[in-house]
């Protein structure tokens, strides 16, 4: 199946239409959950096509050029777990993030080994949906935008560890840079899974994504390929460490 590159003209993540000529499969069996979301993206500036099942979403990927897949995963007929692995296994490259109302990690994670990028839980948060789209529609999914922020920065209860956590991300890649630096691929990979875990449960997916990335590459002692996944995963934590300090600041923690 061959995928043409699309033409995109986006703001940068910034203003009314940040999703400016975004072309966005929704695939999604629910009406309510369809209107919802289609609104929610269309006011954002994307063009959205409706696909009601995994069947149909193969179907209208192989005609259409989108830049973007988001996949419910339960549905009838076909599901999306099924519904991505064929997309993937016929050449579909562009990022496909799951929907789903399972908060459980072995449902993430079953999302995440069919070929999905990401896992949004349901119900949907407006910004968050329309963040996590142009992070990885735009911004490739390394946190290009100006910052990363928790999707538990509005809880003040859990805005200390949220805080040790995030500062306690450089050093650990200074840890697994001289893992890596030493070949020492077995410390490498326990320090990703590590960070792999950690990364959702403080509610920064996009950290387990580049630490699961780096587990596999140290797990097959492919250097070349750790040393690439230690690089994203570096830019992600920046990202992640710029958007703490916008939560802080806008706080007035910090001058």
């Amino acid at each position: 199946m061959e995928m043409p590159r699309g033409q995109k003209a986006c703001n940068g993540g910034q203003g009314s239409q940040p999703l400016e000529d975004l072309r966005i499969l929704l695939v999604e069996d629910g009406i309510d959950n369809q209107v919802l979301i289609k609104t929610i993206l269309k006011n954002s500036g994307a063009e959205v096509c409706l696909a009601e099942n995994g069947k149909i979403a193969i179907e209208k990927a192989s005609m259409e050029q989108f830049d973007i897949i988001l996949m419910d995963m339960q549905m009838p007929e076909m599901d999306g777990y099924e519904a991505t692995r064929l997309l993937r296994s016929e050449g579909f490259e562009k990022p496909i993030l799951a929907l789903t109302a399972n908060t459980s990690q072995d449902d993430q994670d079953s999302s995440i080994n069919a070929g999905c990028n990401d896992v949004m839980t349901k119900p949907v948060r407006k910004q968050k949906l329309i963040d996590a789209v142009y992070n990885y529609a735009v911004g490739n999914g390394t946190g290009s935008v100006e910052g990363v922020e928790s999707d538990f920065a509005d809880d003040p209860d859990l805005a200390e560890v949220i805080e040790d956590f995030v500062s306690g991300l450089d050093s650990q890649l200074k840890e697994m840079r001289a893992a890596l630096n030493n070949s020492c691929f077995d410390e490498l990979k326990r320090m990703a899974h590590q960070l792999k875990g950690a990364g959702g449960s403080y509610g920064y997916q996009g950290i387990t994504e580049a630490s699961r990335g780096l587990e596999d590459a140290a797990k097959a002692q492919d250097h070349e390929a750790s040393k690439l996944a230690l690089s994203e995963l570096g830019k992600i934590c920046g990202a992640v460490v710029r958007g703490r300090r916008g939560v802080l600041s806008s706080k007035g923690a910090l001058k």
